[in-house]
């Protein structure tokens, strides 16, 4: 996936592929799928995509990241990073039968708000 983030004071600009890997194959499946999500944290607007696996067992990463947001809305982009890490954690250890070089999965936070400078944040289960 090549993720694309620019941000400047006024806004935050994001752009990823739509194609999906079946893990275990490694072939790029049949549909395609959104890999990135807009939401409003307090005074910031943010824009959040990922590279890596894009379902385990049945469960859509979009979709894990989409209930982080709705179930328990975060105060801050800080506080946003501290919920992703435990929750790309959890859906990674979900999926069985691949290699840890298979289990990758990265989020990138980009997020701006009027008169301040952006904010880059990424959070990985790569290289830890």
């Amino acid at each position: 996936t090549l993720l694309l983030a620019a941000a400047n004071p006024s806004g935050v600009h994001q752009s990823s592929d739509f194609r999906l890997t079946e893990p275990r194959t490694r072939s790029a499946t049949e549909t395609c799928g959104a890999k990135q999500l807009s939401a409003r944290i307090g005074e910031w607007q943010a824009e959040i995509s990922f590279t890596g696996i894009a379902e385990a067992n049945n469960v859509r990463t979009v979709d894990v990241l989409t209930r982080l947001l709705e179930t328990a809305a975060p105060a801050t982009i800080t506080e946003l990073a501290e919920r992703i890490q435990p929750a790309v954690d959890q859906h990674v250890r979900a999926l069985r039968g691949v290699s840890r070089r298979q289990k990758a999965l990265t989020v990138l936070i980009t997020a701006v708000q009027q008169g301040k400078d952006p904010r880059l944040i990424l959070v990985s289960n790569v290289d830890r």
